[in-house]
């Protein structure tokens, strides 16, 4: 059996070292075992940092270098095309995930021979804030994505077939963990332990967050759609409110409603269907530039 452990870098810098050391302490002579260095829009010395582990590590580590920034889950996206393993593990680049805990993941897939094995965190070393939006995010995704597994993390262990299912799926943003659930419920967790970052701060700020979460939200949920019928209501009894007081002021010399209230509605439902029209263009926006094939850096397209 094969492992393949994708790791998609970002601002990894000396941590890089650290990470691959522990990863090859624990699959050395456990497991036949490659890893992908997805460098997803890297700065100057984390690229640096990858490169000299791959040429000191020609047999074990491919470093594939994306043309710009994608995003975490576009990068593993691309990984799971190049991943020759029948198991696949992906990890943040920060060594708050353990390497270690490879293991208990690999045991857990045998143990119920499931299709994915996510790493449930004990507990979690983010800051408050993190860690209160992250609670947030997940009450609200799960709430319109019913079929989202409860402890995904992105500490995860996927067959290589589930996986390579998932390189041709497209939506307006993208988000493995909808994916995954789409494709199966054959799915299991271990409890995992969680560690500060060794170095520097995490790329996940707290606008990052902020983004990650209005992108997510109109893209799985009907929001748009709905605004939209609601601005159409909105306007329509405007409409109507404003012919009534024609036709009251023609006959009885009384308005039914004073046209600064009729103003007032039609301004609400005008500002619903300008939200609506803006959700629909992001979203479009989105599903054209995930379509696309992504490139690497010597703009070699890849599927």
């Amino acid at each position: 059996m094969k492992l393949s452990v994708i790791i998609p870098v970002y601002r990894g810098k000396k941590i890089l070292y650290e990470l691959i050391r522990r990863i090859s302490n624990t699959l050395d002579k456990r497991f036949d075992h490659e890893i992908l260095l997805i460098s997803d829009g890297c700065d100057t010395e984390s690229l640096k940092a990858i490169n000299e582990l791959a040429r000191v590590n020609p047999d074990k580590i491919n470093v594939f270098r994306l043309a710009r920034n994608y995003g975490q889950h576009r990068a593993l996206q691309y990984g799971f095309s190049k991943a020759s393993g029948d198991l696949i593990v992906t990890l943040d680049e920060d060594l708050q995930h353990d390497p270690g805990d490879i293991l208990k993941l690999v045991e857990k897939q045998k143990e119920g021979n499931f299709d994915i094995v996510y790493g449930r965190f004990s507990n979690p070393q983010h800051n408050g804030i993190r860690n209160v939006i992250s609670s947030l995010l997940r009450k609200t995704l799960k709430h319109f994505i019913p079929d989202l597994y409860d402890n995904y993390s992105p500490y995860r262990l996927i067959k290589r077939d589930i996986a390579s299912r998932i390189t041709a799926m497209v939506s307006p943003y993208t988000f493995i963990d909808d994916f995954l659930s789409r494709i199966t419920q054959n799915i299991g967790f271990v409890d995992i332990s969680h560690s500060k970052r060794m170095e520097g701060k995490s790329s996940y700020t707290f606008r990052k967050l902020l983004m990650h979460g209005i992108f997510i939200f109109l893209a799985y949920s009907r929001i748009v759609s709905w605004l939209l019928i609601v601005s159409i209501l909105i306007m329509t009894t405007g409409s109507i409110l404003y012919i009534t007081n024609i036709v009251r002021a023609d006959y009885l010399n009384r308005e039914f409603l004073n046209n600064l209230s009729i103003i007032e509605i039609f301004g609400t439902g005008l500002f619903f269907m300008v939200i609506s029209l803006l959700g629909t263009l992001v979203n479009n926006r989105n599903m054209k530039m995930n379509k696309r094939p992504m490139k690497l850096f010597q703009d070699q397209e890849v599927l």
